[in-house]
């Protein structure tokens, strides 16, 4: 697995967090086994919970069908700019982030 991107979320991306406020990462991947890459082994998400953190990450192409569907959490993504991790490649897939929504979904 290659993570394109990776943010915090929740209270935390919006100024919001306490002292008792959890952790929640949110990230972007790619496969990179070949199974996956071409569907034989199937695995859209992945979600993970331990002591106060969460981290929840969506594969990319998946990603882009739930952002068609008017997704918020994907879309909070495209215009996050507080990263813990970024590649060029997701900067470049950012640069074209009002393509990437139907504002009818949304509204």
């Amino acid at each position: 697995m290659k993570i394109l991107a990776k943010y915090l979320g929740g209270s935390h991306s919006y100024g919001l967090a306490t002292p008792e406020s959890d952790k929640d990462e949110r990230y972007i991947f790619l496969h990179t086994d070949v199974p996956r890459i071409i569907g034989l082994d199937k695995q859209d998400h992945q979600s993970k919970q331990t002591n106060g953190e969460d981290s929840f990450g969506w594969e990319l192409r998946h990603a882009l069908n739930l952002l068609k569907k008017g997704n918020t959490m994907v879309l909070e993504i495209l215009w996050n700019d507080s990263w813990l991790e970024i590649t060029d490649e997701f900067k470049y897939i950012q640069s074209f982030r009002n393509q990437l929504i139907d504002s009818h979904k949304l509204y």
